[in-house]
Parts: C-alpha cells; sequence; structure tokens
C-alpha cells in the first residue's frame, strides 16, 4: 500500500508499451490514466460526475448540520448558508452560459 501511494506520487506518467515501443500516458490526481485522446466531451464526463458527486456529499455533510441535539445555530445561520448556495448555483448556472465565474463568498465571520 504504501509502495503503491509512492509510486502514485513520484511518477506522473504510466508507462504503456506498445506495438511502436514504449510510450508515455499522462496520469489524472488520482492515478487515473488519461487517454491522449480523449475528447472535450469524455474529459467533461470524467471531470464533472467526481465533482458533482463530492458537492452532493458535501451538501449530504452540511445537511448533518440540521441536527439540533448535537448543533446550535440561529435561523440568520441558515438564511446565509441558503443565501450563500443560491448565489453560487446561480453563477454555475452563468458560467455554463458562459458569462461569468464566481469566486468564495461564504464566511460566518463577515
Amino acid at each position: 500500500m504504501v509502495a503503491e501511494k509512492f509510486m502514485r506520487a513520484t511518477s506522473n506518467a504510466s508507462t504503456k508499451y506498445t506495438e511502436k515501443g514504449v510510450s508515455s500516458m499522462p496520469k489524472g490526481k488520482k492515478g487515473t490514466v488519461i487517454p491522449a485522446d480523449e475528447s472535450k466531451r469524455d474529459r467533461f464526463l470524467r471531470v464533472a460526475e467526481p465533482r458533482v458527486r463530492g458537492v452532493l456529499k458535501g451538501l449530504q455533510n452540511l445537511r448533518k448540520c440540521a441536527n439540533r441535539a448535537t448543533y446550535d445555530y440561529a435561523p440568520n445561520d441558515i438564511e446565509r448558508i441558503q443565501k450563500v448556495l443560491s448565489i453560487e448555483l446561480s453563477l454555475l448556472g452563468q458560467a455554463f452560459a458562459g458569462q461569468t465565474q464566481g469566486e468564495d463568498l461564504f464566511s460566518f465571520l463577515r
């Protein structure tokens, strides 16, 4: 296990043996081989799906904060969370429509 992590950390390419000889294929962050002939659509599907899953997991974890037995929060806190999530969803729609990019908009300290 440690050796596998070391190999992934020290190597950013995978060796591929072909009829023409040895070639290197780039690897993604988690060690997945990225095909050199990957289309933009395939790249989108490969990248977007785990990112959406991550966002959904984050929202599910945030929903756990609604447990009053464990957490104390004010209605204002919930309004701020909902507002920033709404803004971020709107910015997401604008980005896919080719309009603008967002910034980090949330902090309880502001």
